[in-house]
């Protein structure tokens, strides 16, 4: 068991290092309480700017190692899938080519807004995988930065399940 913490009175003032010690000077300066060490439970050693500061680091800003993963995974299937996916829209007027005249006319109809919205998704899923790339490589941002990998490539298949949905297709 462990006695309470008790400051003892030194017995001559302590003086301010070099780095800290105020420019003007004062005309009395109380000592330093000296305290006797108690046992900490985490990690002893600061890191990172904590390192830098003298103060312990919080378990928030530490980084993490893995952090390049998910947006690595993210970019290398949302991109292609993007690309495959605009040029199917792009190429999908196409369809209505033997059309007569009233079901060309409701294919355009229905083919220009589709296509907006689908354009609109392909662009929220870029804004995410960006996102996912740009979030700090932070503990506590790691289920987001998680998150928006995962929401880029599912925006890019619910942009052309939408798109296919709002189209009129010729029969």
């Amino acid at each position: 068991m462990q006695q309470p913490n008790t400051p003892e009175p030194p017995s001559e003032p302590t003086e301010a290092p070099e780095a800290t010690r105020p420019t003007e000077p004062t005309e009395a300066r109380e000592p330093a309480e000296v305290t006797e060490p108690t046992e900490t439970t985490g990690p002893t050693e600061p890191t990172g700017l904590a390192q830098a500061t003298g103060t312990p680091a919080e378990p928030d800003a530490r980084t993490t190692g893995g952090g390049w993963v998910a947006p690595l995974v993210s970019t290398v299937i949302t991109l292609p899938a993007g690309f495959l996916a605009l040029i199917n829209a792009m190429l999908s007027p196409m369809a209505c080519d033997p059309c007569g005249p009233a079901e060309s006319r409701r294919f355009t109809e229905s083919f220009l807004p589709a296509f907006w919205v689908f354009a609109g998704g392909l662009v929220l899923s870029l804004a995410f995988l960006t996102t996912s790339w740009f979030l700090p490589r932070r503990v506590r941002h790691t289920a987001r930065r998680m998150g928006f990998a995962a929401a880029a490539p599912l925006t890019v298949l619910v942009s052309v399940v939408i798109f296919n949905a709002m189209v009129d297709w010729p029969r």
